[in-house]
């Protein structure tokens, strides 16, 4: 196994524990800020930008 693969998973396990933590904190709000945070999240620079990256990984593994 590759040095860059065990930083990338490494990368990646840290990066769910985020998830995890964003998805607990998700879980207290009430339904009107989980709409708003939705909302907010979907139209972030950062999370279409990685939708986009997503798509060109999906391609390249087809």
């Amino acid at each position: 196994m590759s040095a860059k693969l065990d930083d990338l998973k490494k990368v990646a396990e840290l990066h769910m524990q985020r998830e995890v933590d964003i998805m607990e904190t998700v879980m207290e709000l009430d339904n009107n800020d989980i709409e708003l945070f939705y909302r907010w999240y979907i139209n972030h620079p950062y999370s279409k930008g990685i939708r986009e990256l997503q798509q060109i990984v999906r391609n390249k593994t087809d």
